[in-house]
């Protein structure tokens, strides 16, 4: 009787929700862990995972999702409220000074960063941490309308110029053997605009949710 009674335990274990709850955990991750799959698979592809090109591919991706996100943000703000013709004056302000400089130590970057000791790695991550930082500065302005929303919204775009200009002198050092510099540009722009096309929607979707939130947003990516 008592051998009875302990088999039955046994088969009331094996068949309990546990295996169910787990099967049901492998069908929802599936769909997450193929499509990752599949994106390095896309990234890494003609030798661009040996060479380093497929890691700086997808993070060109979450660099761009990062920017729309602040952009999305950005639309409901006094940037956008502005007279038609007022606006046009100090958008072309804000592109002179956010462009001069680049424009003119843009020849000179990558021989400075090639002296630094993974200077190029290191300017990079500046340049995304440093709009991170300004990403959560820009959460409470956008609420505020705090006059830092300015110099945050500026700094955001010179760190975006940064990490551009950064990322055209490390692309020529990661070419795989067969690939050219232009294909390569391409690989990396089209996953950029891939990934804004996927993270503009998330972010619109933030918006009704708070105008701070696509920008908690950016700051995670």
């Amino acid at each position: 009787m008592a051998a009875a009674r302990t088999e039955f335990k046994r088969g009331s274990r094996g068949r309990g929700p546990g295996p169910r709850f787990r099967a049901v955990g492998r069908a929802l991750r599936l769909p997450v862990t193929g499509t990752a799959r599949g994106i390095r698979r896309a990234t890494h592809a003609h030798g661009a995972g040996e060479s380093g090109l497929g890691k700086l591919i997808e993070l060109h991706g979450v660099n761009g999702a990062g920017d729309v996100m602040i952009t999305v943000a950005l639309a409901s703000t006094v940037f956008f409220s502005v007279p038609t013709d007022e606006a046009r004056g100090r958008v072309a302000l804000y592109l002179a000074i956010t462009m001069a400089p680049f424009t003119l130590l843009a020849p000179v970057i990558g021989p400075l960063l090639d002296r630094l000791p993974h200077g190029r790695r290191a300017a990079m991550a500046c340049a995304m941490g440093a709009r991170a930082l300004l990403a959560l500065v820009l959460s409470g302005a956008v609420v505020t309308g705090g006059i830092e929303l300015y110099p945050a919204a500026l700094g955001v775009l010179v760190a975006s110029k940064a990490y551009g200009v950064v990322r055209s002198a490390v692309v020529p050092r990661l070419l795989p053997p067969r690939v050219s510099l232009v294909k390569a540009n391409s690989r990396v722009t089209l996953c950029g605009l891939l990934a804004t096309g996927v993270a503009a929607p998330i972010g619109a979707g933030l918006q009704q949710v708070g105008p701070r939130w696509p920008l908690y947003g950016a700051f995670l990516i």
